[in-house]
């Protein structure tokens, strides 16, 4: 029962780690968009990067509002599993 729960957790760790990761490409996007427009020159390959900035900002944001709800949800079921087992040991005499 123990390593089920350390995987469910592993699987909410993984979650927050895709979100920080899509933050982070979406700073390359933006920093690489910076670089072709004012070093390169090349506006319409900075204006994609811009956009994809922008397309990554936005999945991330939405990304960790999930992270959190899930967060929130398996911290309830953990108290539910954790409460099953404890009546599983400790019954109430009548």
């Amino acid at each position: 029962i123990f390593s089920v729960y350390i995987s469910i957790w592993a699987v909410v760790v993984s979650f927050w780690a895709v979100g920080i990761s899509i933050f982070a490409m979406a700073l390359a996007s933006l920093a690489s968009g910076l670089t072709l427009l004012i070093i390169a020159g090349n506006t319409g390959a900075g204006i994609v990067f811009f956009g994809a900035a922008i397309f990554f900002t936005g999945i991330g944001i939405f990304g960790f509002w999930v992270c959190k709800e899930l967060t929130v949800f398996i911290c309830k079921l953990s108290k539910l599993i954790l409460k099953w087992i404890k009546n599983c040991f400790i019954k109430k005499e009548a």
